[in-house]
């Protein structure tokens, strides 16, 4: 499906839809004052890594950005226990100064003590403008991806008519 993305200066870009794949693993995202910070975990209760634990990235997200000291980072497991550290001797852990926990895929903030999960839709302010379609438990759930000012028109016509009916009998096309 083409989409057209329109900017307030009216200008106009199609091109072609991109799908947003399921979350697999966990990014994490750590905003620290610490100039090289390092997460030290178990994945899914295996072993931990060696201390001081792995480099994180320089945040590349607009909503996070490194220039407010975000971090990357991304593990291909579903569940963490884990400290942050700065490689250096100072660990952080929870306000009771117990290993942090994370269960289940996707993208996690942690800022402070507070340990926050991403949904879909809080993307939105990421520098994309895309659908995601996923089948799950046989109905289509699609997402649009907003940026700003910029608004999706599909191009497409309407959905092919194999596609199941919306539970709700609302057009999922965006607009």
């Amino acid at each position: 499906m083409a989409l057209r993305e329109k900017s307030t200066e009216g200008e106009e870009v199609e091109g072609e839809k991109q799908l947003l794949p399921e979350p697999t693993g966990i990014t994490l995202l750590y905003q620290t004052g610490w100039p090289t910070p390092r997460l030290h975990y178990s994945a899914e209760g295996a072993d931990w890594t060696a201390v001081p634990g792995e480099a994180m990235a320089p945040s590349d997200w607009s909503t996070f950005p490194h220039a407010d000291g975000w971090w990357s980072i991304q593990v291909p497991a579903s569940a963490l226990e884990f400290v942050m550290t700065d490689g250096h001797g100072n660990w952080a852990k929870d306000q009771n100064g117990r290993n942090l926990f994370i269960t289940g895929s996707g993208t996690w903030t942690l800022r402070g003590n507070v340990i926050t999960k991403l949904l879909l839709e809080d993307l939105r302010s990421e520098n994309s403008c895309s659908t995601l379609e996923a089948e799950q438990s046989g109905r289509f759930q699609r997402l649009t991806q907003w940026h700003r000012a910029i608004t999706c028109e599909a191009l497409a016509g309407p959905e092919p008519s194999d596609a199941p009916p919306d539970p709700a009998g609302q057009d999922r096309r965006p607009v």
